[in-house]
């Protein structure tokens, strides 16, 4: 049994009225390697500055492994 290390379910992010990331989910498990990829202004940063707790997103399922984030 895999365990996840990093689950986004259904996150939005808006800036004003741009939307940023919209309806975002994601599920990384522990050990596995990803990429975001996108062209400019996709939201990417966005994406992980939400990870990262840098960033608020409305409210969704957001969990992450404790020894990663």
């Amino acid at each position: 049994m895999t365990e996840t290390a990093i689950e986004l379910v259904g996150v939005t992010k808006r800036f004003g009225s741009l939307t940023a990331v919209d309806d975002l989910s994601l599920q990384v498990e522990l050990g596995e390697i990803f990429g975001l990829l996108g062209p400019n202004g996709s939201g990417k940063t966005t994406i992980i500055n939400m990870i990262s707790g840098l960033s608020r997103q409305v409210p969704a399922v957001s969990r992450c492994w404790a020894s990663i984030c």
